[in-house]
This record gives structure tokens, sequence and C-alpha cells, in this order.
């Protein structure tokens, strides 16, 4: 058997721990390597800056977009209770205001309902007979008015709200 001296033992034992720090510092150029490509995507065009003053940048872009966010959500709802007061809600209901084919008339008689989401707004309705025609207005407030429905005025106001049996 062959032996090895002590100055033997040392050799073989500081090859090994020189080829183990060798492995740890390839490791960890590896990684070090990583983490620069990560640091210059995330400081991208910010023109050799430091990495504080990009995230403080960041940080402002944040709360300046909050802040529009914010702002647009107020006009969002100023312009839904807007929207919804607005007599955006229309429909027409023609019909024979003589009933049957033979008494004149035809379909020339018609509601026009012009309303809102709360059904506030005005009924049109004009009366098509073979001499005269008569149109009359009426205002509604949620649905009802202070003058007789008729039920095509109330039809038209249905038909405008999407009703389906209207």
């Amino acid at each position: 058997m062959n032996q090895l001296s002590a100055e033997g033992w040392i050799a073989v034992i500081s090859l090994s721990a020189t080829a183990m720090l060798l492995i740890m510092v390839i490791a960890l150029w590896a990684k070090t390597n990583k983490l620069r490509r990560t640091l210059a995507n995330m400081t991208a065009g910010a023109d050799g800056d430091s990495l504080e003053k990009v995230l403080t940048d960041i940080q402002g872009n944040l709360r300046r977009l909050s802040g529009e966010s914010e702002r647009h959500g107020e006009r969002l709802n100023v312009l839904e209770k807007r929207l919804a007061v607005m007599k955006g809600r229309i429909a027409l209901h023609r019909y024979n205001a003589f009933g049957g084919s033979g008494n004149g008339g035809s379909d020339l008689s018609f509601s026009l309902a012009i309303v809102d989401d709360e059904r506030n707004g005005a009924v049109i309705t004009a009366i098509h007979g073979r001499d005269e025609t008569f149109v009359y207005g009426k205002p509604v407030a949620g649905g009802r008015s202070d003058y007789k429905l008729t039920p095509e005025e109330l039809e038209a106001i249905g038909m405008a709200m999407g009703e389906k049996n209207a």
C-alpha cells in the first residue's frame, strides 16, 4: 500500500477545498449575473439613476394614477346620476284609436312616452280620425299623471321601460 505523507494529505485537502471554493464562486457569479439582469430590467430607461430614484418615481406615478382614478370615479358617479334623470327611455306605441278595420283611423294614432329611469317625463298622444287629429301631452311622474292615462299611454311607458308585456 502506498502511504501518503502528511504533506501529501495536506495537498489533497487543499486541492479539494480549492475545488469546492471554485464551485461556490461559479454559483455566486451566476446568481450575481441574474441579479444584474433583473436590476437592468427594473431600471431600463432610467438613464443610470439609482434604484432608489427609480422606486421613488414608480411610487410617485402610482400615487398620481391613484388620484386620477379617484377623480375618474367621482366624474363617473356624477355622470351616472345625470344619466338616470335624462329622458332617454323612449317608445312609440301605434294603434287604431277607433278599433276595427272599417271605422277609419287605421294605425295612425300613437302614444309616445319619453321618460327617465324613475318613469318621470311625458307622454304625447295623437288620436287620428277621419276628419280630425287630436294631440295631447301629459306630464308623468313615477309612471303616473294628474291626468288620466289611457291603456295605450301606459303601454307606451311600459315599452319605454323595456317591459316585455307592456
